[in-house]
């Protein structure tokens, strides 16, 4: 085989776009990975074409360049959370919550260093601070603050309440495993599903698989949690930057998607013994 046989480097490289990009997605891949074929596959094509002459026709590079910018930029999307993990220092209580938490909804080791590089912090709550209030679904909170948290208890205690009505007060010293029955997972979780329901309706409006314009979507209904005499310690999660960071990674989705799921039967056969220890 001669190395400089130009035809036989054009074939190669044409072989090889059609490869990460017609075979590579059918593999299942992360939204990284994927991404990534995309981009080699485009550079790959246009080598392709560059070798024989050196020269690229006008009409080609105007339909192959705005296409390897717009897959680079996605690309990035997906490998700066990755990037900026890699420099995230881990501790103890945070190799608790991944065990406890995220662990047994799938979640990547990886994936959860992204959360804490971009979205997760731990903050210690005063008696009394409102975490999620039933009449101010869209209103910011007592310190001005319009953005949406999930909370998971480590510490401390909250309560519940409903239309005035006590429900349930939630105490812990060291978190409870998702998966053990008496836990409650995610905490002021209605807004968060209320977004990712309105921005689920936006992408199905969009690819046409949703004909009708709804008026308005109706709105969860939520408790109001309030942390409780004790205080609280909590993992809170930014609702919007873990939005963002699941529509770039299809696999993280998919995780926090059964975390939420798993989260709202916790709660509700915690509201069940609840209702059942009263009567």
């Amino acid at each position: 085989i001669d190395p400089n046989d130009i035809g036989l480097e054009e074939e190669v490289l044409r072989d090889m776009s059609h490869v990460v990009l017609d075979i590579v997605p059918l593999m299942g891949a992360s939204t990284f990975v994927f991404r990534l074929s995309i981009v080699l596959g485009r550079a790959f094509e246009m080598f392709s074409d560059y070798l024989p002459d050196q020269y690229i026709v006008p009409d080609e590079l105007v339909f192959e360049v705005p296409l390897l910018l717009l897959s680079l930029a996605l690309f990035a999307r997906s490998a700066l959370p990755i990037v900026r993990a890699s420099f995230v220092t881990v501790d103890e209580l945070d190799n608790q919550v991944y065990e406890q938490l995220f662990e047994p909804m799938g979640l990547k080791w990886w994936q959860f260093r992204c959360l804490l590089a971009t979205c997760v912090d731990w903050e210690d709550l005063e008696p009394g601070r409102v975490l999620e209030c039933e009449s101010e679904f869209d209103k910011p909170d007592e310190r001005g603050n319009n953005d949406d948290y999930l909370y998971w208890l480590y510490d401390g205690e909250v309560t519940a309440s409903y239309g005035g009505l006590f429900v349930t007060t939630i105490k812990r010293t060291e978190g409870k495993n998702i998966d053990d029955p008496s836990a409650v997972g995610l905490l002021a979780d209605m807004r968060f599903l209320y977004k990712l329901d309105l921005q689920n309706r936006a992408k199905r409006k969009a690819s046409k698989k949703e004909r009708y314009d709804p008026v308005d979507v109706v709105r969860y209904p939520m408790a109001t949690i309030k942390v409780g005499s004790r205080g609280a310690r909590v993992m809170r999660i930014n609702s919007a930057k873990l939005l963002d960071l699941m529509e770039h990674d299809e696999q993280l989705a998919a995780s926090i998607r059964a975390l939420l799921l798993k989260s709202l039967q916790r709660k509700v056969g915690l509201l069940l013994r609840s209702t059942t220890t009263v009567e």
